[in-house]
């Protein structure tokens, strides 16, 4: 038989067909996957609802169900929609509707329609917020020149789940109570930062000269305030939305955990509407110091002693978040450092959000790939010097000139002369490169200004507070999109069991019954107080800077020998888990002994530090002294004896200080490790 020939049309349309048939086969495959999936995840639910519990019939072999913006888990329709807000009400005082006075300089979206609040011809939900064009540019409107759509992108590192997000949304529109118990939706939204230096704004000026390139300064919690309230705030109603900083020099995770309890009180006592929204930076802060670039061996550098005790910290503070806030948004917000080989927190909080289902905002991937492309492109040997007018990137990237103004004065001394930041050739010195910071540019060149940096290789300028902020309103104003548009979400659950530990062992750990500070961490602090001390301890601050002081108990006689004393008297329990807070630093630190003497039994118990460490960081360092499985060795009432050694040979200084005792009930199933 004569065999047919295929004309070009049919043999298009055969591989069109063979192309269907696989993109279906991918498509089952992908379908059976969700289905496996979805399995694991029922059969895991069902085991963590305990034995003997009869688990429920899994859910259909379809997609999980959806709740409509707006909706209550549960059932029930949502409730009724607001009047139209007017996006005035900023909280500046000046009345008009701006966060800024009128005379700022004005970006060029500013021309955008000024009855985007109350536009409702788009198809929107109806709320105060009107359509969901006005939604997009509110979010566009002031947002930093040059930032682009792929840092945004970058930036929502994890989504996680939606459902928290959009009841803030929904709070921003008026769409809902408020928390304030009066059922009026009059209270505004309340949220709360938590974190370190970084959210402190250290480097700038509180009250520093405005951009050219922007209208507002200060920290990203301030610039958030501003922010909700010139684009969600009430007519007549100043700081109607309010941001509370909670931060702290030096703060990581595990200091919060531990103070986390009294905190929330006063929270609660002095504003009474209930957090909406935690945003958590401790991402520089959790990794403790530790610097890559001084060791080998990168198993042990990531995965370095107390790696899973600050990961446990984390989890602890979300999930004591997520379960006494159900309707707050719980965020990271996760900045890193321009020293390449110093990894960051990230890697902690990534598990954490992960099993809790909490978004993670990064300014770290949003701005860091750019900065070390930045970096790539200049050259040793001309110090990472520029020709004079070249950005190699464009702003905010590249090589721009920075903005002295803004940087706190006891931080704006530079040298040599022409300097007004600091320079690529420092941070890339801060790091462990090759680079005289010392000498000036070569004749036609000049320096290279990273815009998001000023101070130092951990802080980020002015700018990089208000690129903070975009990101921050890019997720909220996604949010509020979202929301208006109706896309459906899946309900928030929390895990029924924990990712490091059991759910016994979180909540033992997010419950301190004493936690006694030299320096507070908070607004408020019990104050720790020796009962005994050689006279070679003395309290004092060894840190003086016009912002911020740092004090403690030192003790620096280099023959060692001095000792201090704290007495515990709490109500008597089988154990208690004593942690004593100290000083790690790369130089001029010693070593001592930490004994914790129960009054009752007579047994003591008794660790050795040592203050020094090779990270060139100087951060505060917990350490716990009695485990959760040395029952009998605190009861309640003991004595933690704090004594020093003779200064090692070779170092610079014989330093010991102590800043903090804390102390919490054990937990009979910490001792078997985490996970257990």
């Amino acid at each position: 038989m004569a065999r047919m020939r295929r004309t070009p049309r049919a043999a298009a349309l055969s591989g069109r067909v063979r192309v269907s048939a696989g993109r279906c086969l991918l498509a089952a495959f992908a379908l059976c996957l969700a289905l496996a999936g979805r399995t694991i995840l029922y059969l895991r639910r069902a085991a963590s609802a305990g034995a003997g519990a009869a688990p429920q019939a899994p859910p259909p072999a379809m997609a999980p169900a959806l709740l409509r913006p707006g909706a209550r888990a549960g059932g029930g329709p949502p409730p009724a929609p607001a009047p139209a807000l007017a996006a005035v009400g900023d909280g500046d005082g000046d009345g008009d509707g701006d966060s800024v006075d009128v005379d700022d300089v004005v970006d060029n979206d500013d021309a955008a329609d000024k009855n985007d609040a109350v536009d409702k011809n788009d198809g929107g939900s109806g709320g105060g917020g009107g359509s969901c064009a006005a939604a997009r540019r509110r979010a566009v409107r002031d947002r930093t020149e040059g930032l682009t759509a792929e840092s945004l992108l970058r930036s929502r590192a994890w989504v996680g789940n939606r459902q928290r997000l959009d009841g803030l949304a929904g709070r921003l529109l008026g769409e809902g109570g408020d928390g304030d118990g009066d059922g009026d939706g009059n209270g505004g939204v309340h949220a709360v930062t938590l974190g370190g230096s970084i959210t402190l704004g250290h480097g700038i000026k509180r009250q520093a000269m405005d951009s050219p390139r922007r209208r507002t300064s200060g920290a990203y919690p301030k610039l958030l305030e501003r922010w909700l309230n010139r684009e969600y705030g009430r007519e007549g109603k100043e700081r109607y939305h309010r941001v509370t900083n909670l931060a702290s020099h030096g703060a990581d995770m595990c200091a919060l955990e531990k103070r986390l309890g009294p905190l929330l009180a006063d929270l609660e006592g002095k504003d009474r509407r209930s957090p909406d929204l935690f945003l958590l930076e401790f991402a520089v802060n959790d990794y403790q110091g530790q610097d890559h670039v001084r060791h080998v061996d990168s198993r042990t550098d990531v995965f370095f002693p107390g790696f899973s005790q600050l990961a446990l910290c984390a989890e602890v503070v979300v999930s004591r978040l997520l379960r006494s806030y159900p309707r707050a948004a719980v965020a990271f917000l996760e900045f890193r450092t321009a020293i390449p080989g110093r990894r960051t927190g990230a890697l902690l909080h990534a598990g954490v959000a992960q099993h809790y289902e909490v978004p993670v905002i990064s300014y770290s991937e949003a701005m860091f790939p750019e900065y070390f492309r930045l970096v790539s492109r200049l050259n040793e040997t001309d110090r990472y010097t520029v020709p004079e007018g070249d950005t190699v990137l464009p702003y905010p990237y590249g090589c721009h000139p920075c903005d002295p103004g803004s940087i706190a004065d006891q931080f704006n001394h530079f040298s040599p002369s022409g300097k007004r930041c600091r320079t690529v050739c420092d941070l890339v010195a801060y790091g462990g490169g090759r680079c005289d910071m010392r000498i000036s540019p070569p004749p036609g060149r000049e320096y290279c200004h990273p815009a998001i940096f000023a101070v130092d290789a951990v802080h980020p300028s002015q700018l990089g507070h208000r690129i903070a902020l975009d990101l921050v309103a890019h997720a909220i104003s996604s949010a509020v999109e979202d929301r208006c548009r109706r896309e459906p979400f899946a309900e928030h659950v929390l895990p029924g069991m924990g990712w490091l530990a059991t759910p016994e062992v979180v909540e033992a750990r997010g419950n301190f019954a004493l936690v006694n500070d030299t320096d507070c961490f908070l607004p408020f602090c019990e104050k720790l107080l020796p009962s005994r001390s050689s006279g070679g301890f003395t309290y004092y601050s060894d840190v003086k800077a016009a912002n911020f002081d740092k004090f403690g108990w030192i003790s620096t006689n280099q023959g060692g020998g001095e000792s201090i004393a704290f007495d515990l008297d709490l109500p008597r329990r089988p154990c208690y888990a004593v942690y004593v807070a100290v000083l790690r630093s790369y130089e001029g630190m010693g070593q001592f002994s930490v004994t914790v003497e129960d009054k009752e039994s007579g047994r003591s118990t008794t660790v050795d530090l040592d203050g020094l460490w090779a990270a060139h960081i100087s951060v505060w360092s917990d350490n716990q002294i009695v485990g959760d499985d040395a029952v009998g060795a605190c009861t309640g009432k003991c004595t933690v004896v704090v004594r020093t050694k003779a200064q090692v040979p070779g170092r610079g200084g014989n330093k010991v200080k102590v800043l903090t005792l804390s102390a919490r009930e054990c937990s009979k199933n910490a001792g078997k490790g985490l996970g257990s």
